[in-house]
């Protein structure tokens, strides 16, 4: 069966364009954020990448107050592998210790988010360490003792410097599995199972040190969702210091796959070329539900049928990813039905929405504000603790609301 061919199967699978899950489509698809009182104590969370705040990205007062949740993406590690930000701040002397705050200088991190704790004193700042492109020094520093209290005395540093954060976030991607590119070694081993978690051990003492009874910082971490990872990582032992677990579950189709398909349906796709994937495998892991935190993303991915019937995946030069502010204005519309030549299409057994464009093929997997709702409805079920999203740019408020609405919090009028 040729690509196109599958690609036309599940086109047809979806059903009829997707009928409102609310009355009111301009509160669903309002296009701003709209004020919520975030009366039921889930988490409503989201990464802001650092590229944002430097190319002029600011938080309004409604989204501020909807958030309980803000992680700046990413602080990098200096040393072995470090990513290109990192090598604007570190000198050889620094191997393992975080790096500056680059794209940011230091004086305008320090200010941009000192204003923003003053304005939003609920809200829990984190410093994420680490993503995909700065994790590499996790798998060196973690083998080395000495490496690692340098990494960790560097963490509290930071803590003690800017004390408008509550904690840090360690986004290790991935322990085990560097998931290398064609011919680049992997850089995980076994060992890495149980180094994640005598990582967080190590954290847990350092910040409760700096806190000293007086305050409590948070530690978290982001994680993938496959089996093949959760299976022999040790969650069970990593979650009794960390606080929250940010569960990735995006991300499952993009352009290393080999057909199309939801990158964050609300039902994890049954795909014998992926595994388990999603919630359920971080519960088997050990993970309490009151600390895992299911995942919302704030960009689809697509990919164009070509003339050939090949897919093509960096048909926009972005490898098919499309921020959801820039879908609702050119392909949803403010009904949420299909615009500029685009239909909305939902799949019954994902309960996820897709846009399919015929004239140009071009099909976008993405979280609609009508799954987002569905997945805090099935968070608040499943007793999680609550919902995240990458990246907060790239919402136009939208999925900030659905959040909200889905986790139970009350609209302001």
């Amino acid at each position: 069966m040729s690509l196109v061919t599958k690609l036309g199967l599940m086109i047809g699978a979806f059903g009829a364009t997707a009928s409102l899950a609310f009355a009111q489509a301009d509160r669903i698809f309002a296009g701003h954020p709209l004020p919520f009182t975030p009366s039921t104590g889930k988490v409503v969370g989201f990464y802001l990448d650092g590229g944002s705040i430097a190319s002029g990205y600011r938080l309004d007062p409604v989204t501020t107050g909807n958030l309980t949740h803000l992680l700046y993406a990413f602080l990098a590690i200096c040393g072995p592998g470090q990513n290109a930000h990192a090598g604007m701040t570190c000198k050889p002397e620094q191997d393992f210790q975080l790096a500056g705050t680059a794209p940011l200088d230091d004086g305008a991190f320090t200010r941009y988010f000192a204003d923003l704790k003053a304005q939003a004193p609920h809200l829990k700042l984190l410093a994420s360490i680490g993503g995909a492109e700065g994790s590499k020094p996790f798998y060196a520093l973690t083998r080395s003792p000495e490496a690692q209290a340098r990494f960790v005395s560097s963490v509290r540093a930071f803590l003690a410097d800017h004390p408008m954060f509550d904690g840090v976030d360690i986004d290790w991607e991935f322990p085990t599995d560097s998931s290398p590119a064609a011919g680049e070694p992997n850089l995980g081993t076994p060992g890495d199972a149980h180094a994640y978690a005598d990582l967080l051990h190590a954290l847990r003492g350092a910040l409760d040190g700096l806190g000293a009874g007086k305050r409590k910082y948070l530690l978290t971490s982001a994680v993938l969702t496959a089996a093949r990872l959760t299976r022999v990582i040790d969650y069970r032992d990593a979650a009794v210091d960390t606080d929250l677990f940010f569960a990735m579950t995006y991300d499952y189709y993009g352009p290393w796959t080999q057909v199309a398909g939801h990158h964050a349906s609300v039902i994890p796709p049954d795909d014998p070329g992926l595994g388990p994937v999603g919630i359920q495998p971080l519960l088997d892991a050990g993970i309490p539900p009151s600390k895992l935190v299911d995942g919302i993303a704030a960009y689809g991915r697509g990919w164009q049928v070509g003339p050939t019937g090949a897919l093509v995946s960096n048909y926009n030069s972005r490898d098919g990813v499309e921020f959801y502010r820039a879908l609702a204005v050119t392909a949803l519309g403010p009904a949420g039905t299909g615009i500029g030549g685009y239909e909305v299409h939902y799949d019954k057994a994902l309960h996820a929405y897709s846009l399919w464009n015929p004239a140009a093929r071009i099909y976008i997997g993405y979280d609609d504000p009508r799954a987002v709702a569905e997945k805090g409805r099935i968070a608040l079920k499943r007793e999680l603790a609550g919902l995240f999203g990458w990246e907060l740019s790239q919402d136009d408020g939208d999925l900030v609301n659905a959040m909200n609405r889905g986790l139970g919090n009350r609209p302001r009028r």
